[in-house]
């Protein structure tokens, strides 16, 4: 049974015109297909129709567009982002990423409702839904800092990685063996790995705690701590690859530690590291990725500064 937060969050999205539930059926329908040929087609002639960077590109295919990276979208700024926007009315997000260069983006209301769709659908899929309360680990600073109404609205306890002593991990294991509605945990995975450890110093184990779902990210999720976690608490770690500028772009599915790739809202590369060609199956490529949502600056073949390998012979 869903919670009331779930019921009122859907009921309030449905006044709107139901964008969050029109693109969470959209992203069911993309996975289903295994095709995101239409959305790709369509954003690449919407830069070239919009975007001034990209005026005098002739064909919407993707070999016609240039790689991007960090620093040549910086220089670049004023000809990529679309002058049809209000910049008040856009969400921005600033980020350094595994490149370090600090990097400022902007996503329209459009691509921000589709990366709460991304969100929902990844967490339903483990049995974790909007309003379902859950505790947060992460560096709770600055621009992140969460205040009483946005935990009261979205059911969640902030846990700040950066005081996080023995006193901290004491209070937290309590919290969970105590409070049974506590379904999720969302966290760094080196917070994970140490909070585990505490947890087995402390001889617990999985019959003590009831989460449905772990949610990993931003640091290296090792096989062995994805091991240890779920045999503590008896629910799968799901490991997300993610990003301030794009969202959620790959996770671990139950049972699994290789990422599947999320095709529904970006379309994926991966290319040989001295040149822009496509690597073999097997081989180490860059991850280059093209957001098929944000139009307000759209990200179209933009190098995200990471390696990956696949085994898989077509482009996902």
């Amino acid at each position: 049974m869903r919670n009331i937060r779930y019921y009122v969050f859907f009921l309030l999205d449905k006044l709107k015109g139901s964008p969050v539930k029109n693109h969470i059926a959209d992203i069911r329908r993309i996975r289903e297909l295994g095709d995101n040929t239409e959305e790709r087609t369509r954003i690449l002639q919407y830069a070239i129709d919009e975007i001034p960077y990209y005026k005098d590109i002739k064909e919407a295919k993707l070999e016609c567009f240039p790689v991007m990276n960090k620093e040549k979208l910086n220089q670049n700024r004023d000809a990529i982002i679309n002058k049809k926007y209000d910049l008040s009315t856009l969400h921005v997000t600033s980020t350094s990423g595994s490149t370090g260069v600090p990097f400022l983006t902007y996503l329209d209301q459009n691509k921000r409702k589709r990366t709460v769709g991304d969100l929902m659908t990844l967490f339903s899929d483990f049995g974790f839904y909007t309003g379902d309360r859950y505790v947060f680990l992460r560096s709770w600073v600055e621009h992140y800092n969460s205040g009483k109404f946005l935990q009261l609205k979205q059911n969640f306890t902030p846990i700040d990685v950066n005081t996080f002593d023995a006193e901290s991990k004491e209070r937290l294991r309590q919290r969970l063996k105590k409070d049974k509605k506590i379904v999720a945990m969302v966290t760094y995975a080196s917070a994970l790995e140490d909070f585990v450890t505490y947890l087995e110093s402390k001889g617990d184990n999985s019959s003590m705690f009831r989460l449905k779902m772990i949610s990993s990210s931003s640091d290296m999720l090792t096989d062995e701590t994805k091991r240890r976690a779920e045999k503590m608490f008896g629910a799968p770690v799901v490991n997300r690859y993610s990003n301030e500028e794009c969202g959620i772009m790959g996770n671990t599915p139950k049972g699994s530690t290789v990422f599947h790739l999320n095709i529904s809202s970006y379309h994926f590369e991966l290319l040989d590291l001295a040149s822009d060609t496509p690597v073999q199956p097997g081989e180490v490529g860059r991850l280059v990725v093209t957001d098929l949502f944000n139009k307000a600056m759209p990200l179209i073949r933009y190098d995200l500064g990471d390696l990956g390998v696949s085994d898989d012979h077509g482009s996902n």
